[in-house]
């Protein structure tokens, strides 16, 4: 009997979002790959996500870029995606992952800093770093407790922020 050449495996490339991939937009529509076979034979995929944004499968498919729907993005969040994909003989899979854009405003450098347990009591102001990353403008309150000064800002940009306080209490 003849055997013939031995088979070979489907290949799984051009993955879109390239494997860790970071800051992808939340707004990602798709997820892409290229599925090939050397021996032309017909192969089906599956696709899964984790965590679930969409999935999606395709048989008897012919070598070419095929087209995942995924929605549902949440911000700064690593998404991994396995493309499983079978010829009439083997089975191969590929695990590729991407992270998200950050999208929620960050407040950094406090001061004074977070915790610290001795601040002269002549402490007139409290400051903060506001920064977006999409670059939108943001409004932010602060409030104390107790309460020795508040203030709020509206439509500001990236930057530094202060909030006058009085009345610091020793005991």
């Amino acid at each position: 009997t003849d055997v013939g050449p031995p088979n070979k495996v489907p290949v799984i490339s051009s993955e879109n979002p390239v494997d860790g991939s970071i800051d992808v937009p939340v707004s990602l529509s798709e997820l892409s790959f290229r599925i090939s076979d050397r021996d032309n034979d017909r192969m089906d995929y599956t696709v899964t996500t984790s965590p679930d944004i969409g999935s999606g499968s395709g048989n008897f498919k012919k070598d070419g870029v095929y087209k995942i729907p995924v929605s549902g993005l949440q911000g700064n969040t690593k998404y991994s995606w396995r493309v499983v994909v079978n010829d009439e003989s083997d089975s191969v899979e590929k695990t590729f992952s991407f992270t998200t854009e950050m999208i929620a405003p960050v407040v950094s450098d406090p001061l004074p800093i977070d915790g610290d347990d001795w601040i002269p009591l002549d402490t007139s102001e409290l400051s903060f770093r506001l920064k977006d990353f999409q670059g939108d403008l943001m409004d932010y309150t602060v409030e104390t407790s107790p309460n020795i000064g508040s203030g709020s800002g509206f439509g500001v940009g990236d930057g530094v922020y202060s909030v006058d306080v009085g009345g610091l209490d020793g005991t």
